[in-house]
């Protein structure tokens, strides 16, 4: 074992990450979708992995509550391209749970929450988006079985990349 493979080794056991890794992540780059209007929940293309988007606008100032919006929308802003999370996005891991989730965001108004929940129902882990603008930022969330993932964007700014998962 050379001495880098002993140093990550111990800095896994120093802050939590020893045990098995995570298989590799399964990607849908939504970046790579042509922009328009879709149905809700979102369509994937044929061999993706089994998650389904759907997308909710606000019915209430402030919101909630949330209503199922009318379709989905992949669009590009500025550099970007990806799917409009509206005022909430919600992404359900269709075929089995995920032991990690990666969301890639970019927002142009204000940082949106990222939640991730166990099929138990039970919150995994969240975090809130960096406050820079029109930068991609990447949130990566780990628990034992994640079946879904909440994406609340506070006014409607923000566009999803790319999500991933691994079992």
């Amino acid at each position: 074992m050379t001495w880098l493979a002993r140093l990550i080794q111990r800095l896994k056991g120093l802050f939590g990450g020893a045990g098995p890794s995570p298989r590799p992540m399964g990607c849908i780059e939504l970046w790579t979708m042509p922009p328009g209007p879709g149905p809700n929940p979102l369509d994937l293309p044929a061999g993706a992995p089994s998650v389904e988007f759907t997308v909710w606008d606000a019915t209430g100032v402030p919101p909630p509550p949330f209503a199922l919006a009318p379709n989905s929308r992949i669009q590009t802003q500025g550099v970007f391209t990806g799917l409009d999370c509206g005022f909430k996005l919600e992404i359900a891991i269709l075929a089995g749970t995920a032991r990690q989730v990666a969301v890639k965001l970019v927002h142009f108004a204000r940082p949106a929450t990222v939640e991730a929940f166990e099929s138990t129902g039970a919150l995994a882990q969240s975090a809130v988006m960096g406050p820079t603008q029109n930068t991609a930022q990447l949130i990566t969330l780990v628990g034992k079985s994640i079946n879904r993932v909440v994406v609340t964007p506070p006014s409607d700014e923000t566009l999803l990349l790319e999500f991933c998962h691994s079992r």
